[in-house]
């Protein structure tokens, strides 16, 4: 049946309610033509997002506009003020020339008296003729035309590193310098800094209003850009989920060829892209990715980061990126790769195709214990013939040995009868509540359903790897070859991390830090696998977290006073306030990475420790 094609326009716009939006989806996977007209306008609006060649065309044409009509409006008053002066020297020399006339009549000869003119020969008698010249010409003002300035770039500490135009038009901008820096979304009336807004969003580039001056924001490609690096490797995949953070979706494989860019997801091609200066465009090309349609971002100076704004998706689009139907999807989202490692693209295919392998070999043990509430089986035998159909999956060969460690309790498959949090008990002051939750989630045995434990190890050799399968039914490489600093560096990111859960915490129960990891899982803490250093065995309970349910802020007011610090002075306070440790040194230097109160973490040699050990200890 024919259907209004202005139904799929109104979807594309984002006009349609949700259930609209459904009914329509529904249509264009249901009926072909709804299909091929759905594809056809997206084509079309696709290709009027890229039809902008020059991405200040129009700020430039109205501010040219503005220049020229300013300066229509200067002549004119010029010209004004020309001819109201002319006006006054006639008048003027009308005036002299009678006072001649009146004093020359007193003196007058007979001659003179019978002149036919009491004027001078040279002034004319009578009206001028339409050939005569007047007696004060004013010249008209010639037009000329000036060409307006162009835009100034902006000097702010911002960068832009991606945009999308069309019917809902969104950038991402690195914010370098302020309260909240990185990567973040903004459209159109948006404030990006303190008087800083954001006035249209271009292909490549945005119109900013600083503090009343226009400025542009471009990005990279439009300077002199240099050739791209080599940019084959692997690669975090990531969803930017508007001010609330990142949320990871995977590890992809770039493979890159002049401009031409592929991504993999093992062997599979699961998207194809242009690179253009520092930007580049993805089209994905198999299902459920397909759902994103075309993607355009940029990649940072570094190219260690690449960002794409997400425009409007459909409900299917939302469900790939993790998005129920019954859930608050934010106002920005936004794609984000992180480069994790470089190489050959070869071997970085022979990590993916390992990784699926070892994939293969966790899944029937998962669905062992889903059917087990939880427990993993006391050895492989047990899988056969319920879950395989025999162990040849798991069987040693020259290239590959397989270890499985049971007595692993998978998170996934807890008992329904383990609350999720346990209620505040109201009697006891607030920070005693939190702590005897955690004690009581310990003491009923949650901790095994968060802390992963490893189930499968697997080492490989030409190349030699170690891949790890977890209870949680992760599989990645065991990095037991990262060097000290490279764990060091791991290390620390996980802090951070948890240094950004205890922050969200404090934000949202009265100031006070979480009293452990088991009573902020899984709400504030998705991923538990930061739990544990990459210098441990994977599931081990890495971090001493030194100051459970606790007020910082009501520390730093009792140590310096009821004084107002300023937020120089409360910074330096809580840079000296220890929150977590690794329980154990790294070797070569010696010692351990700490995290402060304000967020950073630094590491600290093994003769500071013990200071830092007892620093609660010794507080009232």
């Amino acid at each position: 049946m024919a259907r209004d094609p202005s139904d799929l326009s109104a979807y594309l716009d984002g006009e349609l309610s949700r259930a609209e939006s459904a009914e329509t989806e529904a249509r264009i996977r249901e009926e072909p033509e709804t299909a091929k007209e759905f594809k056809r306008l997206e084509r079309s609006r696709t290709m009027l997002a890229q039809c902008i060649d020059r991405p200040v065309f129009h700020a430039n044409l109205m501010q040219r506009v503005r220049v020229e009509e300013s300066g229509r409006r200067k002549r004119r008053m010029a010209a004004n003020s020309l001819l109201a002066a002319a006006a006054i020297l006639l008048v003027v020399a009308a005036g002299m020339l009678a006072l001649v006339q009146w004093r020359g009549a007193d003196r007058a000869t007979p001659d003179m008296a019978k002149s036919d003119s009491v004027l001078p020969p040279s002034v004319p008698t009578g009206p001028p003729s339409s050939d005569s010249a007047p007696a004060l010409a004013v010249a008209a003002p010639t037009e000329t035309t000036t060409a307006p300035p162009p835009l100034d770039s902006t000097k702010l500490p911002l960068e832009l590193m991606g945009t999308i135009t069309g019917a809902n038009p969104m950038a991402v901008i690195s914010v370098k310098d302020g309260p909240k820096q990185g990567p973040q979304v903004f459209q159109k009336g948006d404030a990006v800094l303190d008087g800083v807004s954001v006035l249209e969003v271009n292909q490549n580039q945005v119109v900013l209003d600083n503090h009343g001056q226009q400025t542009t924001l471009t990005c990279a490609e439009e300077a002199a850009t240099p050739a791209a690096p080599d940019l084959t490797g692997l690669w975090a995949l990531k969803l930017i989920i508007g001010d609330e953070g990142e949320r990871p979706l995977g590890e992809v494989q770039l493979e890159h060829s002049g401009a031409t860019l592929k991504l993999y997801d093992g062997a599979n091609i699961v998207g194809e892209g242009r690179l253009s200066g520092r930007n580049a465009q993805f089209t994905p090309t198999q299902s459920p990715y397909d759902a994103l349609g075309i993607v355009y971002g940029g990649f940072n100076p570094d190219w260690t980061q690449f960002t794409a704004p997400l425009g409007k998706l459909s409900q299917q689009a939302l469900e790939v990126l993790g998005f129920s139907e019954s859930d608050q999807v934010p106002r920005y989202l936004a794609l984000k790769l992180d480069r994790v490692s470089s190489g050959n693209i070869e071997s970085n295919r022979l990590e993916a195709a390992r990784l699926q392998e070892v994939k293969a070999m966790v899944a029937p043990l998962d669905r062992f214990a889903s059917s087990k509430e939880g427990q993993y089986p006391a050895n492989l035998e047990e899988l056969v013939p319920g879950c395989v159909a025999d162990l040849s999956l798991f069987a040693d060969t020259a290239t590959r040995k397989v270890q499985y460690i049971p007595g692993a309790v998978s998170p996934k498959a807890k008992p329904a009868t383990l609350p999720e949090r346990m209620e505040l008990d109201t009697s006891l002051p607030y920070p005693d509540a939190l702590m005897k939750c955690e004690k009581a989630l310990r003491d009923a045995g949650y901790a095994k359903f968060v802390y992963r434990q490893t189930i499968l190890r697997v080492t490989y050799t030409e190349p030699d790897a170690v891949y790890v399968g977890d209870s949680m039914g992760a599989v990645y490489p065991a990095r037991t070859d990262l060097a000290n600093g490279e764990a060091l560096a791991s290390c620390q990111n996980n802090l951070k991390q948890l240094a950004l859960v205890i922050k969200m915490f404090e934000n949202e129960k009265r100031g006070y830090t979480p009293p452990g990891w088991l009573f902020v899982y899984p709400e504030y803490l998705t991923d538990t696998r930061i739990l544990t250093s990459p210098k441990d065995e994977p599931g081990t309970d890495s971090y001493l977290y030194l100051c459970p349910a606790t007020n910082i802020n009501e520390y730093i007011r009792q140590t310096y006073g009821d004084l107002d610090l300023d937020p120089a002075g409360r910074a330096q306070a809580e840079a000296a306030i220890p929150t977590m440790m690794n329980r154990t040194d790294f070797s070569n230097p010696a010692g351990r990475n700490v995290a402060f109160a304000n967020g950073h973490v630094a590491f600290v040699p093994a003769s500071q420790i013990p200071p830092l050990l007892s620093f609660w200890s010794r507080q009232p």
